[in-house]
């Protein structure tokens, strides 16, 4: 039952702390152009582009032995312009999908909901992913992610609230920004369904980080006001400023940040979340 993730030749920056998690928990990682599918086993492969087609073309369901999971970890309207319906085309994406891989994950509830062929897969984990001791506090709040105009709009009420804001970063330079700031946003990168950001909440989790989200159907394993926090988006800028100047909330967001800290590094692990996906895809 133990898993090898399957890399694609192509760098994805936004990846990286996906593969130190996969190193981190002790899984196998196989360049894909060295996989074997005549042979015997369950591969995971999270980014879908064309080595991975050429892959589905070459070894099509029905002609290898190795079984292939598609750990699908992108927004289903990402960059869609079109008419359809979200949720006719995230149906549509994952049947189309299964017709080359053996089973598909996803890390959002919600998405689940929508499609019940896909399987729930919790994206934990691991203290490893902390990088930089704890040093003094520099900013407020801090934002990782592609600057867009939605998340630029809240940024810029926040930082008209007076407050402090880092945003984006990759390197020590980012390491350094996760141990000295006190709270961690995530904001959807465009509008369209609401959805989590695990690999996000993940990374602030190591930190013992507070992360106050905008508002999704379903955090799980994160709980609402115990182990994250989350307002509708128009309300991200005010919830921001109560969380860092109300007084009484010091208290509640250290509580809120190492109880995330000890649900996703200690409990809900990468590799428990990738090893029971497993047990429920079979």
């Amino acid at each position: 039952m133990e898993p090898t993730f399957v890399k694609s030749s192509a760098t994805y920056e936004t990846y990286t702390d996906f593969w130190r998690l996969v190193r981190l928990s002790g899984f196998r990682v196989l360049p894909a152009r060295e996989a074997d599918w005549s042979k015997k086993g369950i591969y995971i492969w999270p980014t879908m582009d064309e080595e991975f087609m050429q892959v589905m073309d070459s070894f099509p369901k029905g002609k290898r032995a190795a079984k292939l999971i598609f750990w699908n970890l992108e927004r289903p309207d990402g960059s869609y312009r079109g008419k359809m319906n979200i949720q006719e085309l995230f149906w549509k994406g994952t049947g189309e999908i299964l017709e080359w891989a053996d089973a598909v994950w996803v890390s959002d509830k919600g998405l689940e909901s929508i499609d019940p062929r896909n399987v729930f897969a919790v994206l934990g984990g691991h203290p490893g992913l902390r990088e930089q001791p704890p040093v003094e506090i520099s900013w407020e709040l801090l934002h990782l992610g592609q600057s867009t105009p939605r998340r630029q709009a809240v940024l810029t009420k926040v930082r008209d609230l007076g407050i402090s804001v880092v945003d984006g970063a990759w390197g020590p330079q980012r390491e350094r920004m996760l141990a000295s700031s006190r709270l961690f946003v995530s904001i959807d990168r465009v509008f369209g369904i609401h959805i989590s950001s695990p690999l996000r909440y993940v990374l602030a989790a190591a930190y013992g980080l507070p992360i106050l989200s905008e508002e999704v159907e379903d955090p799980y394993p994160l709980e609402p006001a115990k182990t994250i926090l989350m307002a509708k988006y128009e309300n991200l800028p005010n919830a921001v400023h109560a969380a860092l100047r109300m007084p009484m909330m010091k208290d509640v967001l250290a509580e809120v940040g190492e109880a995330c800290r000890k649900l996703l590094c200690e409990e809900w692990t990468f590799r428990r979340g990738v090893m029971e996906a497993i047990q429920r895809s079979f």
